[in-house]
């Protein structure tokens, strides 16, 4: 039919929602809905200009703008829906189904955008929690099983904001389509991936970037290098954004490579050692151990002199001459690395780390945590070297 309406205006309307799906069942009312739709034409592409406001429960103010004509051949909607000042606490029927808590309280603000071109939407859904803060736990078996508590301290920021961007898209005459059920699944995605990959989240949240779950170390060392010193920065950096979170540090080391360069570190010690005594033999100014330097030209002296204090036994049958390389040898392979030297270094290394989140003064210390490590080498992941300290947000 050819249809055209010229305008609609309304003064002070009303729109009551129930959703008796929920049970106890969901009710809004949405009050001194005013404004306009301009002209509409069946037999025109263009859309008339709307401009409504109105609030819910005459406390959330909301606006819409944009353009529709639901009367085209192709239907075409382009609008803006602001909403502001929504209390959460009603929304209490919904979080107990599908969360498993009530809602204490909370304000909500949407920022909404929906394209309708024929049978095609497109739509972005801002969604801003301020100040939510859940009740008690509901036993619910629609529930997503998921620790919410965590989820949402990783989506808060320090203002207590969660800032959510919900794109969603699709065919209106698809049977299986439903708006609601697709923002849903959408917001449950976001919460399975807070909690199962939470360092991933917040690089996404930050612009992304380098992973900042583990900070890694050089063999034998638990100094902490500039590059990683950056890691440990963004990590303190997000903890920062997110003051409801709190950090594990759990330090480990590689077995083979760790050992390796702990007897040869002391087996420099021992060279070094060995220079010390002949300086004070020499009447010389003693220095420390680790301060004391020696040629190229002294080690072989030193190395002798270091093996004949080991008194390290060699075969009775054995009279030639041991040479500096066997020696070393004989020195390295006598040096004994325990599993709690192994233990004692991956210590050092989640200490250090600890001590320079501290250092920082950027969040309260009792926010991060000195765990014991469930083993010498941590479990295998992607990208991250077993001499690492590792990072678990609770």
């Amino acid at each position: 039919p050819r249809i055209v309406v010229e305008g609609v205006a309304i003064r002070g309307g009303e729109m009551d929602f129930s959703d008796r799906k929920i049970n106890p069942a969901y009710r809004a009312k949405m009050v001194g809905i005013t404004g306009k739709v301009a002209k509409m034409s069946s037999m025109e592409m263009k859309g008339g200009e709307v401009n409504l406001i109105g609030s819910l429960d005459s406390a959330a103010p909301f606006e819409m703008t944009g353009t529709i004509n639901p009367l085209a051949k192709d239907m075409l909607v382009d609008i803006k829906f602001d909403f502001r000042n929504m209390d959460l606490s009603p929304l209490t029927p919904y979080s107990s189904r599908y969360l498993g808590y009530k809602i204490a309280k909370g304000k909500l603000g949407l920022a909404l955008k929906y394209k309708i071109l024929g049978k095609k939407l497109d739509s972005e859904n801002k969604v801003i929690c301020d100040q939510l803060t859940l009740g008690e736990e509901v036993e619910s078996p629609d529930a997503i099983g998921i620790p919410v508590g965590f989820a949402l301290a990783l989506l808060t920021d320090r203002n207590g904001v969660i800032d959510l961007d919900v794109p969603v898209s699709g065919t209106l005459d698809d049977p299986e389509f439903s708006l609601g059920r697709i923002i849903w699944k959408v917001i449950v995605n976001i919460l399975v991936k807070a909690v199962t990959s939470p360092f991933n989240l917040i690089a996404s949240l930050f612009g992304g970037g380098e992973d900042i779950s583990f900070a890694s170390f050089e063999p034998a060392t638990a100094a902490i290098s500039p590059t990683e010193a950056g890691r440990i920065d963004k990590l303190v950096k997000a903890m920062e954004e997110r003051p409801a979170l709190k950090v594990e540090v759990r330090g480990y080391v590689d077995v083979e490579e760790d050992k390796l360069a702990l007897r040869a570190q002391r087996f420099e010690k021992k060279l070094k050692a060995e220079k010390v005594r002949l300086m004070v033999e020499k009447g010389q100014a003693a220095v420390k151990v680790d301060e004391a330097v020696y040629t190229p030209e002294e080690r072989p002296a030193l190395i002798a002199g270091a093996f004949e204090r080991e008194k390290i036994p060699r075969p009775a049958s054995d009279t030639r001459k041991t040479t500096p390389e066997e020696m070393e040898h004989l020195l390295l392979t006598n040096t004994l690395i325990t599993d709690g030297d192994l233990r004692d270094l991956a210590g050092q290394r989640a200490r250090a780390v600890v001590d320079y989140i501290n250092a920082a003064k950027k969040i309260d210390p009792a926010r991060v945590f000195l765990a014991e490590a469930d083993g010498l080498e941590p479990k295998v992941r992607e990208g991250m070297p077993k001499r690492a300290v590792d990072f678990v947000l609770k």
